[in-house]
């Protein structure tokens, strides 16, 4: 007796091809992982992740502030302990007897030391602008400074005629950012935007932030983005890690537009427009979304290419839905859709934790490929 599930319909003959591609998947990425990825698919993948970084425009930030108010702490909760890491805050890359730089390939960042008690405030503010008129005398605009954090803490509800004279004649682009306003009274906040305001500063130009309140960091960092001009944005939005729900809604633009682009080929009725072709759409995806993410380039070297052998073995399986009689290109199109759209929504997902972890200081987790997802979401090309 042949049962419903055993008739040969093609809805249980493309569950049987998706089994049969994901057993054979699974062979050839268990094969393919404990050979190592092959040199021609790293270097293929690293050739689209070059050009992809290729692109980057990095913005350069100064944060710039009295000794105490939270500047290196802020630039750690903004970009993450792989930047700025604990055991090396305040002992950065020095650049200058008053600056230090932390820098990764997607943005620049440039730390006073601070303003110390007793200092002469004249010292101070000369060498500020000191380093503002050598960066920005730069004929290389990328090199100039292109946004300034100035950082005043709420508890000592106070403006000094050196943050006046910084915010107002040195820097070029500037936000206000008022620190610790966890531990600050309301009345000492409105004390220091008042005397800012008085003194010409515009109330959207001040932001209150505690190191703590992820809302506040949210603010931050949607100001930063209106207020840098717009070649530095994406760059930005790449290098901080507050804001994912941005890089979620740009990494569904990238996965999207490669579905799309991998079914356009799936769709030619020609031999072998399969995974040969799509493969690099693939590589091209999986490249921009490591560059949406902001992954630091030696995670993606030692993390990301292991995957991508896994990755091969299901585009190449999938050639299996060919054996399919009757369903001809359009199946290969679905096919193409669907595993670039799935492979793309893993990949992202993985790459969020990723996030998560390097806000954390933590190292990036392992990515694993859930074939029985996959398997699961090609059984439903059929059905759509």
């Amino acid at each position: 007796m042949v049962t419903k599930e055993g008739r040969k319909t093609p809805g249980n003959l493309l569950r049987q091809a998706a089994e049969r591609a994901m057993t054979m998947a699974m062979q050839i990425g268990a094969l393919w992982q404990a050979r190592g990825a092959p040199v021609e698919t790293r270097d293929r993948f690293e050739q689209r992740y070059a050009e992809a970084m290729g692109k980057v425009v990095k913005p350069t930030i100064l944060v710039c502030g009295y000794t105490g108010s939270g500047k290196t702490t802020l630039i750690q909760a903004i970009c993450g302990k792989d930047t700025v890491p604990d055991d090396r805050i305040g002992h950065g890359k020095p650049m200058t007897q008053a600056f230090t730089q932390y820098d990764n390939a997607f943005i620049n960042l440039w730390d006073s030391k601070g303003l110390e008690p007793g200092e002469q405030e004249a010292v101070f503010l000369q060498k500020t602008q000191g380093l503002v008129t050598q960066l920005q005398a730069d004929p290389d605009p990328r090199n100039h400074i292109h946004l300034v954090w100035y950082t005043i803490q709420g508890p000592g509800a106070r403006v000094t005629a050196t943050d006046l004279a910084l915010i107002r004649r040195v820097f070029p682009n500037v936000i206000v950012v008022i620190t610790k306003t966890d531990i600050t009274r309301p009345q000492q906040y409105e004390a220091i935007c008042d005397e800012l305001m008085r003194n010409g500063v515009a109330r959207e130009q001040i932001v209150a932030v505690a190191e703590e309140d992820r809302a506040s960091l949210q603010a931050l960092v949607t100001l930063s983005m209106q207020s840098l001009p717009q070649a530095y944005r994406d760059a930005f939005l790449s290098a901080q890690l507050v804001d994912l729900a941005s890089k979620q809604a740009r990494a569904q633009t990238v996965i999207h537009s490669a579905a799309a682009s991998a079914a356009a080929i799936g769709a030619v009725p020609i031999p072998f427009s399969d995974a040969i072709l799509i493969t690099p759409i693939q590589f091209t995806m999986i490249a921009a979304l490591a560059v949406v993410y902001g992954l630091p380039t030696e995670g993606v070297k030692v993390a990301v290419t292991p995957f991508i052998a896994e990755v091969i073995g299901v585009l190449s399986a999938s050639s299996l839905a060919k054996l399919l009689p009757g369903f001809g290109s359009a199946i290969q199109s679905s096919l193409a859709f669907t595993l670039t759209e799935v492979i793309g929504q893993l990949v992202g997902n993985w790459m969020m934790r990723c996030c998560t972890a390097r806000s954390q200081g933590q190292p990036l987790p392992e990515f694993q490929l859930p074939l029985d997802e996959v398997a699961q979401m090609l059984r439903g090309v059929q059905r759509g």
